[in-house]
């Protein structure tokens, strides 16, 4: 009895978190802006929102199952449905607080599967590098196949920061040298510096 009353309060505190939520987003709404929103709604295609949800859920439920895969090499093997819950829980809570669902996903999952917390955030940090990777893949393939476009938006800025600065170009050259060289530096000292093992070869 006493473990069925505990989830039922758990049920009730996400519940009610959720419909707080909701409730904050509305409250910070200016009166136009209320207006506006209901508009909207009263006026809305919902027809195309058919294949905005199948897309938003497909994108869930995407990365549910890449935080199984990237979970199972450390002995473990959740629940699909336990991991989507979770994923879900933790988007919900950025909209109130950007990056507190990251951890709150893996608190959640980790009391339900009986996996430690701290291994799951481990594996959410290789998932923002791996998203990283990806931003930094698309930025260079849009930057080959307009390089035209995205070559002029940085030389224009680069010219608008050089008036601003009232530097010579030279200097302003030598600068950025310094600082890419001294990132680079530090990042090879530091892995010369750690000792081989399990930690580096992470």
């Amino acid at each position: 009895m006493g473990k069925k009353l505990g989830l039922i309060i758990q049920y009730i505190i996400f519940l009610g978190g959720g419909i707080f939520l909701v409730w904050w987003q509305f409250s910070k709404m200016t009166p136009l802006e209320y207006k506006d929103f209901k508009y909207a709604l009263y006026n809305a295609d919902y027809r195309v929102l058919i294949p905005i949800i199948f897309i938003a859920v497909s994108i869930f439920i995407s990365r549910a199952m890449r935080w199984r895969i990237m979970i199972a090499p450390m002995g473990y093997t959740p629940s699909f449905f336990n991991t989507f819950g979770a994923t879900m829980t933790g988007f919900l809570a950025n909209t109130f607080l950007p990056r507190i669902g990251e951890i709150l996903k893996c608190t959640i999952l980790g009391k339900y599967e009986k996996i430690p917390v701290q291994k799951l955030i481990g594996t959410v940090v290789v998932e923002r590098i791996f998203d990283l990777l990806c931003y930094l893949v698309l930025i260079l393939f849009t930057f080959f196949i307009q390089y035209k476009l995205v070559g002029s938006f940085i030389k224009d800025t680069f010219n608008k920061f050089i008036n601003n600065t009232g530097q010579p170009l030279w200097m302003t050259g030598v600068l950025i040298f310094v600082i890419v060289t001294a990132v680079i530096l530090y990042f090879v000292l530091f892995l010369r510096n750690m000792p081989a093992g399990k930690l580096q070869l992470k």
